[in-house]
């Protein structure tokens, strides 16, 4: 019985983790380039008392599929259509985003809404003084009144990449070397969220009656227990 309570014990904290991970997911749901986390559950084996117990164990991962392209027809809002991110400059190093919303800071460089320095394959992407007409390019060309400033550092990395979230749709990589990517710029559109509110809310609802079925299970064994104290100290 005190076996019984253990895991649906586990099982409640496993739940309350993905259920963190959903609401920041419903969170997020308006953030343009936010890729959803999803909640895995795995097992492992574990002695308790001399007996082999499975108890399962919530980890995360970051949900590869791309959010909805929405126009804008702001010639510096930028989307990725297909695989790759944008590269820009934080005062941690490199890090990549899926959020194309940029401008132009009071020196003529291109940065992102956080006024961070977007980078392309040369270094910043830096204004004509003249001005011009703004286009870019399928592959992240830049030009200006018809010359050529520069072309975004659009890039994807391995399969052995790891991906980790740093905040405000920025991504730290590990484990693998960017390279340039297969996925095609368009201008004047950005890229939402990824999550889906309505999905999202329905397996948030699952995750709370899964986690109230194994609360109300917790309370009929300790009953039962507390009973079967109390008989056998008659």
């Amino acid at each position: 019985m005190i076996r019984g309570i253990y895991s649906n014990a586990q099982a409640m904290s496993a739940l309350m983790a993905k259920q963190d991970v959903q609401a920041n997911n419903l969170a997020n749901v308006n953030t343009h380039g936010f890729k959803k986390d999803r909640v895995i559950f795995d097992e492992f084996q574990e002695v308790l008392r001399g007996q082999q117990m499975s108890t399962p164990i919530a980890r995360t991962s970051i949900d590869p599929k791309p959010g909805t392209l929405s126009r804008t027809d702001n010639t510096l809002d930028l989307a990725i259509q297909g695989d790759g991110f944008f590269a820009v400059e934080t005062p941690q190093g490199t890090r990549y985003t899926r959020n194309g919303g940029f401008q132009w800071n009071d020196k003529g460089q291109m940065v992102d809404s956080a006024g961070r320095v977007v980078l392309g394959t040369g270094g910043p992407i830096v204004s004509r003084p003249e001005g011009g007409a703004i286009g870019v390019g399928a592959n992240g060309t830049v030009t200006m009144g018809g010359e050529v400033i520069g072309q975004l550092n659009v890039v994807e990395f391995g399969e052995k990449a790891r991906l980790k979230k740093v905040g405000e749709s920025l991504f730290e990589v590990s484990g693998g070397d960017a390279k340039p990517a297969h996925g095609q710029v368009i201008q004047g559109f950005l890229e939402g969220s990824s999550v889906n509110s309505v999905q999202e809310m329905a397996d948030m609802i699952s995750t709370l009656r899964l986690f109230e079925a194994n609360q109300r299970s917790i309370k009929y064994q300790d009953e039962a227990l507390g009973k079967a104290i109390s008989e056998l100290g008659r």
